[in-house]
């Protein structure tokens, strides 16, 4: 077969790409006995197909082959393909823990538990598919065979073992009653033949000798007896515990245990710290969940007769778990601080002395970082309880803490010192926002607010001023290159934001306003309420000239002449294009009953654009033409000059803007004089 197909010329080819670029090759025999070969999958595969697969996308030559070459079999059955895949590739290569060294004992596990769920539904669908009953036998087989016999050694276990098993024989006893509940009579209701009845029988046969063959296995003989020594509920030697107070002590126990390894130990030596607090933080939840619905059950117990009530001592099941809870409050507190404090690396001081603070702030973090990484990097583990080496710890890092926080609000303080004006100091402020959230530092920097308090004042006065002049500016817009509704508008946006920004960070950060800044407060409210009056009259009295403005001037004709020099100019008034300015202004910001003129101008604002640049075109040519035309030449065009002015006569007396035949009138215009021009032109270069 080889020698035969390997001559053709298509599987010359195909063999040399493959050797020189592609990475992966099959080979098939087809009905008729030949070699097939394709480097891509086929999609209905009714033999088997061996492939060759590259590791490494390079050339393969005499030298590299045997390194850079993969062999394997498709198998023409999908799922015994994937069957062989993840019992003999994924559970080996996934499961092995030298694989997951690096990796938090969270992701390790749930993996581990998630390839285990995909080898036994894959095992099960197999055995559906061959018609028996398959009981998935866990991956983690040589783990439970290595657990007894360290159990029969030195009588230790561990409890995720006895969990194991009890889940596998879970999924077992839901496969075997299926089994067992499924009956011929079901079968008669679709009157089968003898046939069919026999082949019932013969498959449940089947079924129950493959699961008597496979429960008679070493390895479940050995998770039976560890079930029996155990003392699982699910063998019959089972024992119930002894009263409730143990129950609950395991229940916490089992919470601080899970508490513990959703955490880990090096939960500190994390690189992201969000994540870090987040879990610590899902842990305390849990905690906090369960501690309230067993007040709440003991409550609802306490109040009926036919129970007994959940009268023991709190402390003899919460004793433990309450140490747990108060470990994670302080671990929350120091990532916390940590979140914090990172921020210092980022401060950065402006002004003459601004470098000194930085030098000064820059050494504090270095401190702290050292500090924290030798905390971090401690072999205590912050999450075991029976230890206090971590109280001290904690009891230390909280001094030195408040040693640092008093040192940094000096510092602060004296920048705030420094700073000159309402803008300097807010930007400062904003810059340390977060640690003056930190009570310590806020306590010390009180004097901060006071300076901030009086610069405030002193702008809200400065900006009344400021409003009493722009009052007085009637005719002119207090901003450049806007419109004067647009601009005064604006303007007194700009005037709110001065003041507001400083006072949402003063409001932030001050308890009582009205009684730490009584009269800042009142002075802010006073300037508020006149800018916002001020605004409504500047746009009510927009609102209210506007139809006129609009009738009146796209009433007038499309150009005006010098009776003097006979020269035009387009008619259109700047009062039109402030409109439009106005009007998109006003809608970018929000503003909600605009006149319907203002609106029907703005929606045909390009309509008038073309018709103004048009004219302009048409009237700067006109005037030049009427201004270089020599005596000698005008005879020579008197006659075009003359329909020019006839179709200009129209434009100067009867046309409007909102006429519908303007266009037809200046697009047909602006060629004759952009026609004669040209032609003028030419006769004077030759």
């Amino acid at each position: 077969m080889w020698h035969g197909s390997a001559a053709a010329e298509e599987f010359q080819t195909a063999l040399k790409r493959f050797f020189d670029k592609e990475t992966l090759l099959f080979f098939s025999s087809s009905e008729t006995g030949s070699l097939g070969v394709s480097n891509q999958a086929p999609s209905a595969v009714k033999n088997n197909h061996i492939y060759i697969q590259k590791k490494i996308n390079v050339p393969v030559n005499n030298e590299n082959y045997r390194d850079i070459l993969l062999y394997g079999v498709l198998f023409s059955q999908p799922l015994l393909q994937l069957s062989n895949t993840v019992e003999k590739i994924s559970v080996p290569l996934l499961t092995n823990k030298q694989n997951h060294h690096d990796w938090p004992s969270l992701m390790s596990e749930d993996l581990i538990r998630n390839v285990e769920s995909v080898h036994s539904k894959t095992s099960i669908v197999q055995g559906w598919a061959l018609g028996k009953i398959v009981l998935p036998i866990p991956t983690s087989a040589d783990w439970i065979a290595h657990s007894y016999s360290q159990f029969e050694m030195d009588g230790s276990y561990g409890r995720a073992l006895g969990h194991a098993i009890e889940t596998h024989i879970i999924n077992w006893s839901c496969l075997i009653q299926d089994v067992l509940k499924t009956d011929s009579p079901e079968l008669l209701s679709f009157n089968p033949g003898p046939k069919a009845e026999l082949e019932f029988w013969s498959s449940r046969m089947n079924n129950l000798e493959s699961i008597y063959h496979q429960l008679q296995s070493p390895i479940v003989e050995k998770m039976v007896k560890t079930l029996e020594i155990l003392e699982s509920s699910y063998h019959p030697a089972v024992k119930t515990l002894t009263d409730s107070v143990s129950k609950g002590k395991e229940v916490c126990n089992l919470f601080i245990k899970q508490g513990s390894a959703y955490l880990s130990d090096d939960l500190l030596l994390s690189e992201d710290l969000e994540e870090s607090l987040h879990m610590v933080r899902g842990v305390m939840k849990v905690f906090s969940c369960f501690k309230k619905n067993y007040l709440s059950q003991r409550e609802r117990l306490a109040n009926q007769v036919q129970h007994t009530p959940w009268n023991f001592p709190f402390g003899m099941i919460f004793s433990r778990f309450n140490q747990f809870s108060n470990r994670l409050l302080q671990l929350e507190n120091m990532l916390e601080i940590f979140l914090e404090y990172r921020n210092m690396e980022k401060l950065e001081f402006g002004g003459i002395t601004g470098s000194h603070y930085s030098d000064c702030v820059a050494k504090m973090y270095k401190d702290f970082s050292n500090y924290c990484h030798e905390l971090t990097h401690s072999t205590n583990n912050p999450l075991d309880i029976n230890s206090q080496v971590f109280e001290n710890q904690y009891t230390e890092f909280k001094k030195m803490v408040a040693d640092m926080e008093c040192r940094l609000s000096s510092e602060l303080c004296l920048a705030f010192q420094d700073c000159t004006s309402l803008e300097s100091a807010l930007k400062l402020g904003m810059m340390i926002g977060s640690f003056l959230e930190r009570s310590e530092i806020r306590q010390k920097c009180k004097p901060i607010f006071s300076q901030l308090q009086r610069y405030f004042r002193e702008e809200l006065e400065n900006c009344k001023c400021l409003f009493e002049s722009f009052q007085n500016q009637k005719k002119s817009s207090p901003i450049k290159n806007m419109a004067h509704t647009s601009g005064a508008l604006k303007w007194i946006k700009m005037l709110r934001q001065r003041i507001q920004m400083p006072w949402e960070y003063l409001r932030r950060h001050l308890v009582s306003l009205e009684e730490e800044m009584g009269k800042e407060y009142h002075l802010y409210l006073e300037m508020i309420s006149l800018l916002k009056q001020h605004e409504e009259d500047i746009y009510s009295d927009w609102c209210n000239g506007l139809e006129e403005t609009y009738l009146i001037h796209l009433s007038k004709p499309l150009i005006l002449r010098n009776s003097s020099t006979g020269l035009i100019l387009v008619n259109f008034n700047k009062k039109l294009t402030e409109v439009v300015k106005d009007v998109e202004y006003i809608q970018a910001h929000g503003y909600i009953n605009i006149p319907a003129a203002a609106v029907t101008f703005y929606e045909k604002r390009d309509m008038f654009t073309e018709y103004s640049r048009s004219l302009q075109v048409l009237v700067e040519c006109y005037n030049t033409l009427k201004l270089t035309v020599l005596k000698v030449e005008l005879p020579l065009i008197k006659e075009e000059l003359e329909a020019i002015d006839s179709q200009l006569t129209k434009a100067e007396t009867s046309l409007t803007w909102e006429d519908q035949d303007s266009w037809d009138l200046i697009r047909n215009t602006k060629d004759l004089v952009l026609d004669l021009s040209s032609r003028v032109s030419h006769a004077k270069e030759n």
